[in-house]
């Protein structure tokens, strides 16, 4: 009996025991607008399990962002629009031409960068949404079955900590004349998706015998959408949604408290943002798709002639999924319970700013004892000057004479002066020639070693007073003299070498050329008894100071 084509279709496809895509991360979060938000890669790997040999014509895996606007419009008829495009492609072809697999297990790993402008993923509603999927394809040729794994990205952009979302309170305050002082406020106008909205209510009758009637708090979604049908013709629909509804009846018997001087009634109200996207999507502004959502406040008002006044009040606010608080394939929060909702807040606490209403009283810094600190006592940074830029840590440096110029421009005639200063007020030998220090680095550490008897020896201080580096205790002379090698002079009989002074401008110092003069002045400066002018650092041609020639050796006979 001949053997069916069927039946050796069938054995080749379970030679595919497995064939799935891989990702290190299904949720890429953008944090930040789509002006802010940085790049996120997209990174995984096809992986293949075959039982027996497998002939393939080519292994393919390709990604694709999609978006659908669709809705029912009521006229004579239901009539259906929508209208569907692929604004985003990337494919990889890992196999090209027809092969034999052997039996065994096979790896394609992959990756792709998603811009910061990327949409982000809109799912839940019926006729509109946007979407990321992945699709990898074993294709087999004529007459048989492709193997087909996919899987679906899910992109969240979420808030950055510096948004204006998170850092502004939002509220509604007016005055009723003769009836109501009322003030509606939430904490943030940022709300993380499947979290509560914490309301709060002020209200201060002005009207003798008025009473609150039923509070109504309403969270609406409303959406619209956009068709392009040409350059110049476009159709859009408007639709708003109810998503939950909060009542709230005064009680007769509530106590009033005193706000500012005045009774009234001060109270809060959860509304709860529901848990699952097929009821409450994020709010979204991306591809002709506006999601906007809003509380509205209905509060009635029992007059003392019996009739009812209505307040109506809105407050905008701004739904935005958490990469905290995960999404599952059913668009439904994960662990939406209790847990979530505490994650929800600490997150939302840690991205919204202090509020400076709430920091009015907060200690200063000029009240902190400084004892214990590694700051010198009596020693306090001017404005804007941190105390790091001037001094070394646990310094003794006198620094008390830079307080009063710290929030000044230094001429360069002081420049000078401190320059002046710090080559006469440093310590004895701490200045060389050029000749000594060349002749210390190349002696290494046998010249330390050979001074070491020195080093407990201290060095009177020469500073004159007032210097800006004079040493302020004998102990701080003593530790520089350790920590400066010195070296003793043989032609000199060991006598101290003098210190060198070499005359700076403060004028010639701040002149730094430009980038192409320096590409074009001379590579390397010669140690040299001064330093180069800045003529001759900016024209090669002009030669710089050169080192002295040393004499010839001579022997004696």
């Amino acid at each position: 009996m001949a053997p069916s084509l069927f039946s050796h279709n069938n054995r080749e496809a379970s030679a595919v025991k497995y064939f799935e895509i891989r990702l290190d991360e299904s949720n890429l979060v953008l944090r930040g607008s789509e002006d802010e938000a940085s790049s996120v890669l997209l990174k995984g790997t096809l992986v293949l399990c075959l039982s027996e040999p497998l002939r393939v014509q080519g292994i393919r895996l390709r990604f694709t962002g999609e978006k659908r606007v669709g809705w029912y419009h009521i006229g004579s008829g239901p009539t259906q629009m929508k209208h569907l495009e692929e604004f985003m492609r990337r494919s990889w072809d890992f196999k090209k031409s027809a092969e034999t697999l052997p039996t065994g297990n096979y790896e394609w790993p992959f990756d792709m960068i998603i811009p910061g402008q990327t949409p982000e993923s809109l799912e839940g509603m019926s006729e509109t949404w946007v979407i990321y999927r992945m699709k990898a394809t074993i294709e087999r040729g004529m007459l048989q079955q492709n193997s087909v794994a996919r899987k679906q990205v899910r992109v969240i952009r979420t808030l950055d900590p510096t948004a204006l979302e998170l850092a502004h309170a939002m509220s509604v305050e007016n005055i009723w004349v003769n009836k109501l002082e009322y003030s509606l406020s939430t904490n943030s106008k940022a709300v993380i998706f499947g979290s509560k909205i914490q309301v709060e209510f002020k209200l201060i009758p002005l009207l003798k015998g008025l009473k609150i009637g039923k509070i109504t708090t309403e969270l609406f979604q409303r959406q619209i959408l956009t068709i392009r049908v040409s350059r110049n013709n476009s159709r859009s629909n408007s639709k708003i949604l109810a998503v939950h509804s909060d009542e709230y009846h005064m009680p007769e018997d509530a106590e009033t408290e005193n706000i500012e001087g005045r009774e009234g009634y001060i109270f809060s109200r959860a509304i709860p943002v529901p848990q699952s996207l097929r009821k409450c999507v994020q709010s979204f502004d991306a591809l002709d798709i506006k999601i906007r959502h809003h509380l509205a406040f209905n509060i009635q008002l029992h007059n003392p002639d019996g009739h009812v006044s209505e307040l109506h009040a809105n407050l905008p606010v701004f739904i935005f999924l958490s990469p905290n608080l995960p999404i599952d394939d059913n668009n439904n929060l994960v662990n939406g319970g209790g847990q979530a909702m505490a994650i929800a807040a600490a997150e939302l606490t840690e991205l919204t700013p202090p509020q400076y209403g709430l920091h009015e009283f907060d200690r200063l810094y000029s009240d902190i004892d400084p004892s214990g600190y590694m700051t010198p006592a009596g020693s306090h940074s001017g404005a804007a000057t941190p105390l790091d830029s001037r001094s070394r840590s646990v310094s003794v440096e006198n620094l008390a004479s830079m307080d009063a110029l710290a929030s000044t421009d230094f001429a360069a005639s002081v420049l000078q002066n401190r320059l002046n200063s710090l080559d006469a007020a440093g310590p004895v030998g701490s200045h060389r020639t050029a000749r000594e220090r060349s002749q210390l680095q190349s002696s290494g550490d046998d010249s330390l070693e050979h001074n070491s008897s020195l080093a407990g020896t201290p060095l009177p201080n020469t500073s004159p007073a007032g210097g800006y580096f004079t040493q302020q205790a004998s102990s701080s002379t003593e530790l520089t003299a350790r920590n400066t090698p010195s070296r003793r002079s043989s032609e000199e009989g060991g006598g101290q070498t003098s210190p060198q002074h070499i005359e700076f401008s403060a004028e010639d110092l701040a002149k730094v050329p430009s980038y192409s003069t320096a590409l074009q002045s001379n590579p390397r400066t010669p140690i040299s008894e001064g330093l180069p002018t800045y003529q001759a650092a900016i024209n090669p041609s002009i030669p710089g100071p050169q080192p002295p020639c040393p004499s010839p050796p001579t022997q004696s006979l």
